[in-house]
């Protein structure tokens, strides 16, 4: 499949600190492609902000405070094929407006009660083994812009009121918040809770 063209050469000033993504669109199975699409709100200090709207050395909440942010990666390009955002109705995800994230973003999932996996009720996984083709779907479209924030270390961040990873200038030395599975790993786990009739508890994404 053709990778998507870059559509805008000019770069805002803010984001002089990133760089335009050239070539393909972040894979699904990338666990460290943390890409929102631009009109996404995140929390912040100064309270919920578009993320083409921050700028460099702005604060973003995460549940364990304010972390510094440094910098921006922009792509902007055709949003079909891998480049289709996924797509959260409100409250498929804890979000409370529609969060659209690239297929490969990591995201929070919440096991019901009583399942767990490697010991973990609170997986990070990525949007792409969430979509059920109800309120969750792939919505592609002619044009879209993602950014992918840098800051200053790995952390959390709240986008539309759901929990999504970040990347950071550094890996915090504590152990992570949460496991991370990746995209087969995530899919296989969905497969089990359909079997097992999980997926009726409220707030955890029904699998197509």
């Amino acid at each position: 499949m053709t990778a998507p063209m870059i559509t805008c050469l000019e770069r805002p000033k803010r984001w002089g600190a990133g760089h335009w993504t050239q070539g393909r669109a972040p894979a699904p199975e990338g666990a460290s492609a943390t890409w929102l699409e631009a009109g996404t709100r995140v929390a912040t200090a100064m309270g919920d902000v578009r993320v083409d709207a921050l700028w460099p050395h702005d604060r973003l909440l995460t549940p364990e405070g304010a972390v510094l942010l440094l910098g921006f990666d922009v792509w902007q390009g055709v949003g079909r094929g891998a480049a289709a955002p996924v797509v959260f109705s409100p409250g498929a995800l804890g979000n409370v407006q529609p969060l659209r994230v690239a297929q490969s973003q990591p995201v929070l999932l919440k096991l019901p009660a009583g399942q767990s996996y490697c010991g973990q009720a609170c997986l990070m996984v990525p949007a792409l083994a969430l979509v059920n083709g109800e309120d969750i779907c792939l919505r592609p479209c002619k044009h879209l812009s993602y950014i992918r924030l840098t800051l200053q270390r790995e952390a959390v961040v709240f986008a539309e009121g759901a929990r999504c990873a970040a990347r950071g200038a550094r890996v915090a030395r504590e152990r992570r918040s949460y496991l991370a599975l990746d995209y087969a790993a995530a899919v296989l786990l969905m497969a089990d809770l359909r079997k097992v009739g999980a997926v009726a508890n409220a707030g955890l994404p029904r699998p197509g």
